[in-house]
């Protein structure tokens, strides 16, 4: 497969395609979801390392969301968590 190119970013080494795919030929090799209150940023670290340990080069999304999760109080105020989802294709770069 090859794409036209897009929007990427790099996190912990590890390609993520968050618009468009990457403009060189791939396969793909797996699929990795990650969830997370604790933000999008820890969120994408574990699925960098998620990807690697299955010998992917990069990740492309899939579908991403974020719903409330809960609601908590501090004193007189109330505030909802979140929880970020995101599903990625890993591909591996074929030479």
């Amino acid at each position: 497969m090859q794409g036209q190119g897009g929007i990427v970013h790099t996190v912990e080494g590890m390609e993520f395609w968050l618009d468009g795919a990457p403009d060189r030929t791939y396969k793909i090799v797996g699929m990795v979801r990650g969830t997370s209150e604790d933000g999008i940023s820890i969120l994408r670290t574990a699925v960098a390392k998620k990807a690697r340990e299955n010998g992917g080069d990069a990740v492309i999304i899939v579908s991403k969301n974020r719903r409330n999760s809960g609601i908590g109080f501090v004193g007189n105020y109330a505030y909802t968590t979140t929880e970020d989802e995101e599903q990625y294709y890993v591909i591996k770069y074929v030479q």
